[in-house]
């Protein structure tokens, strides 16, 4: 794992083998700038160069909410979300930009869904992973 204190250039990824995008979370307001605005064009740079990007519960600059970007925004190869899909990846424009699309088990107690009206059943009974798309 390398960890960098600044946006990475070409030659900081030779030898990798994924990029983690990690940079933005739920609560975006507005579009990427500064370093987070540059680690989003990296690792947009590094997809172009046929590194797989995995976006970690939404792609850094996109708005999870409706599935658009107000600006520069992280182009996944899959995207793994945490514990319920976000009414915006399941957009067109969520699904144009996560690409494939888990959903990751972080232990959310079953009572939890069930009061939220999702059943009796939890959705990771069979698997702590679930292929959404």
């Amino acid at each position: 794992v390398h960890v960098l204190a600044e946006p990475p250039g070409p030659a900081d990824l030779h030898g990798t083998h994924v990029v983690l995008d990690a940079v933005l979370g739920y609560s975006l307001a507005g579009a990427p700038r500064g370093p987070a605005l540059a680690l989003v064009e990296a690792a947009n740079a590094a997809r172009r160069r046929g590194l797989p990007v995995v976006s970690l519960d939404a792609p850094s600059g996109q708005d999870p909410d409706t599935g658009q970007a107000p600006g520069a925004v992280v182009t996944a190869t899959p995207t793994v979300t945490l514990a319920l899909p976000k009414p915006g990846l399941l957009t067109e424009d969520g699904a144009r930009l996560t690409g494939a699309l888990t959903l990751a088990d972080i232990s959310v107690p079953g009572w939890i869904y069930q009061r939220l009206g999702l059943g009796p059943v939890e959705p990771f009974a069979a698997s702590d992973l679930v292929r959404l798309r």
